[in-house]
């Protein structure tokens, strides 16, 4: 079941209306995980290969920043994310956000 935190952007927007749209369902909690993962790998790849051209396609997996389905994604020099998410408690059979869980 699809639990919408306050304050989500036009990404999280679009991504729910897509979702809802390709399957006619709400989308499961571990959903815009993937999606949002996949996207920060297809836009590392996209810069770039627009930067580098064809001579080689291997990305710089450092991204600075990326604005994803659940929200606003940061990274280290390394390359790691930094990123919280969600805690969620079960009421009455039904998942409700309690509060978003920063890493700081």
């Amino acid at each position: 079941m699809w639990i919408p935190c306050p304050g989500w952007n036009a990404a999280n927007r679009k991504f729910v209306e897509a979702y809802r749209k390709e399957y006619n369902a709400e989308p499961d909690p571990q959903a815009p995980w993937s999606y949002d993962s996949v996207n920060i790998l297809a836009n590392v790849i996209k810069k770039k290969w627009e930067k580098i051209g064809r001579r080689s396609a291997r990305p710089s997996w450092r991204p600075r920043a990326f604005e994803g389905a659940l929200g606003m994604y940061a990274f280290t020099p390394e390359g790691d994310g930094l990123r919280g998410g969600p805690m969620a408690m079960i009421k009455d059979g039904k998942p409700q956000l309690v509060k978003m869980v920063g890493l700081n």
